[in-house]
């Protein structure tokens, strides 16, 4: 029994990560946290404090990272 509880968290837990990357794409395309949350009732409260987060992230503007500094990140990362 405890198998079988342990597969059915991973499967909920795949379930919602599932959900979740479906509503944060709809955001990245320009639907409202309500227009997900709408679309997936039954799962708004395990939903909505992640939504509305991404949303308000997405909505700040972030400071320019300095020229040397991308610079330094490109390299790093080509040289891998």
């Amino acid at each position: 029994m405890a198998e079988r509880r342990a597969w059915n968290c991973t499967r909920m837990e795949e379930e919602y990560a599932g959900l979740l990357d479906e509503c944060l794409v709809r955001l990245e395309a320009g639907a409202s946290v309500e227009e997900c949350l709408a679309a997936f009732p039954q799962q708004r409260a395990a939903l909505e404090g992640p939504l509305r987060t991404a949303a308000r992230l997405r909505s700040q503007s972030w400071p320019a990272m300095p020229a040397t500094a991308r610079a330094a990140v490109e390299t790093r990362v080509t040289d891998r």
